[in-house]
């Protein structure tokens, strides 16, 4: 049976099921890269990182990923541990209270109104303010963070960066200025911060170069703060159009992880990645050469009918829910649990406070298609207040 694909993403789910059936390893001549479509090939990549390395190879064309993400063991392993404490499970978990707290104060500055912007409003300053804080920078510089970010992570293509790069350039710039003054500050009064513990960490008895930790900061304010974004703006758009579900979770809280992890899937905030192969390798009876460039398509993967039972279907209740939307293996999201976390509550305290959540006609959503990410990047609604 062939499901008719979601109307509230903008991903080309035919074009995905396609080429998984026709072509799952595919050379794209504009962009120089090898597309993977299958869940089996996906995982594969990810869980054989001496085969596809993810540390760019001298003269590419394709640029490298920022940061640990562009690292291979052992160096992203010790580099990974430096950043690591602040993301685990447990101290995530303490979070919760304060990401409780800036929910509401953000649902608070727009409920008398009636009406918000549920992207703009809540998805996009919630996971940033959280940022901020856990480096120590100014929450106040937001807007110039979102700026910057939306610039660096979601119209990077290869295509845009080698034919225009003056755009991801200057976001990256304006990021290194930006945190390299807080390295000076941080120099001579150290906080309770991760750019503070980056600056004390030692590799060898060496501290880190200020390089390092720059592209740590960009990474964690940058990639961290925007796929977490675009995933509780997805989740409110799959949620908005689907009222029976709202009805379902207001009804059974408890589901709510799993319709997170079902927007995981069906809706990413990060639709492709790629690496680079150190060797020849053949996927699906296809040779590729080594020291390629390999794209593969995550969204493609969680929507894979060899490994996903009705995979176009928005189920809730799917278990188990195998999504690669984190990655697998050594490159594993750090920051799953505290994305997990803010939208969890985020969207417990929309379904708690706010109802009869109906979208604007003559404003509808706006949805950002990138080549690594996707998202919502407007979200007018109107909605009747729930009495406390």
């Amino acid at each position: 049976m062939v499901l008719e694909a979601p109307k509230w993403s903008s991903l080309p789910y035919d074009w995905y099921r396609h080429m998984r059936a026709t072509s799952p390893v595919w050379f794209d001549e504009a962009t120089h890269m090898w597309n993977i479509f299958r869940y089996e090939d996906v995982c594969f990549i990810l869980n054989n990182p001496t085969i596809f390395s993810a540390e760019v190879f001298p003269g590419s064309p394709t640029p490298g990923l920022p940061s640990i993400h562009g690292m291979d063991d052992p160096r992203h392993r010790t580099l990974r541990g430096f950043v690591s404490h602040p993301f685990s499970p447990r101290m995530i978990a303490q979070l919760a209270a304060r990401t409780k707290q800036v929910t509401d104060q953000l649902l608070d500055a727009v409920i008398a109104d009636g009406q918000m912007d549920m992207a703009r409003d809540l998805a996009y300053p919630l996971p940033l303010i959280l940022m901020a804080e856990l480096l120590g920078v100014p929450t106040q510089d937001q807007a110039r963070f979102h700026e910057w970010s939306h610039a660096l992570i979601s119209n990077s293509t290869p295509e845009t960066i080698i034919a225009s790069p003056e755009r991801h350039l200057w976001a990256i710039r304006s990021f290194y200025d930006y945190f390299r003054q807080h390295l000076q500050e941080r120099r001579r009064q150290p906080r309770l911060d991760i750019i503070s513990r980056l600056l004390a960490s030692q590799v060898d008895g060496q501290p880190l170069s200020e390089q390092v930790i720059l592209d740590m900061c960009v990474l964690l304010m940058g990639a961290g703060n925007e796929t977490t974004a675009k995933l509780i703006g997805n989740a409110l758009l799959a949620f908005q159009e689907h009222p029976t579900v709202m009805q379902e979770l207001r009804a059974e809280p408890s589901l709510i992880p799993s319709a997170i992890e079902e927007v995981l899937r069906l809706s990413p905030s990060i639709v492709s990645s790629h690496r680079f192969t150190t060797q020849e390798v053949t996927l699906e009876g296809v040779r590729i050469p080594a020291r390629q460039a390999v794209l593969f398509r995550i969204a493609s993967a969680n929507t894979d009918e060899t490994h996903f039972e009705e995979p176009l279907s928005f189920n809730i209740r799917r278990y188990p829910n195998k999504h690669l939307t984190f990655g697998q293996g050594v490159h594993f999201c750090l920051g799953a649990p505290l994305a997990r976390l803010a939208a969890k509550i985020a969207l417990s305290r929309v379904l708690e406070r706010l109802d009869d959540i109906q979208s604007i006609p003559e404003r509808p959503p706006k949805h950002l298609q990138g080549f690594f990410v996707c998202g919502v990047e407007s979200l007018p609604v109107t909605f009747r207040v729930v009495p406390q």
